[in-house]
C-alpha cells in the first residue's frame, strides 16, 4: 500500500526526472541514481517503522508531502480494519502550583489524562 500511493503521488514528476537523468547520464559520466519510490523496513523497539524515499521537486516537497501522508492516512482509515495504526499510550500527570500562586477558583488537584 504504502508504495502504491507513493507512486500514485510522484508519477507525474518521476517521468520528467527520469527523462532528465537520461540526458545527463547520456551527456556525462554519471551513473544513473534510483529515481523509482522506495519504501525500507526498521524492527525498532518491537515496532516496525517504515520509512518512504520518493523524488520530488523541491519547491512542491510540502505539498507532496502532505499529499502522500493524507492518502496513507485515507487508506489505512478505509482499509476495514486490514491496516491498523500502531498505538501507544502514555499518562501525564499535571500537578498543581503552590496555593499562593494557584488561580483564583482552581481547586488545586492533581489531574492526570492519557493520550492515545
Amino acid at each position: 500500500m504504502l508504495l502504491r500511493v507513493t507512486k500514485e503521488t510522484v508519477s507525474d514528476y518521476l517521468v520528467e526526472a527520469q527523462r532528465s537523468w537520461k540526458w545527463v547520464t547520456e551527456n556525462y559520466r554519471i551513473e544513473s541514481p534510483l529515481l523509482e519510490p522506495m519504501v525500507t523496513l526498521q524492527a525498532s523497539g518491537g515496532s516496525l517503522e517504515f520509512a518512504l524515499s520518493y523524488i520530488v521537486d523541491y519547491t512542491k516537497r510540502t505539498t507532496v508531502k502532505d499529499q502522500l501522508f493524507t492518502k496513507i492516512v485515507d487508506e489505512v482509515a478505509s482499509s476495514k480494519g486490514r491496516l491498523e495504526w500502531a498505538s501507544s499510550s502514555a499518562a501525564v500527570v499535571s500537578q498543581s502550583a503552590p496555593a499562593d500562586l494557584r488561580a483564583p477558583g482552581d481547586s488545586g488537584s492533581a489531574t492526570s489524562a492519557t493520550a492515545r
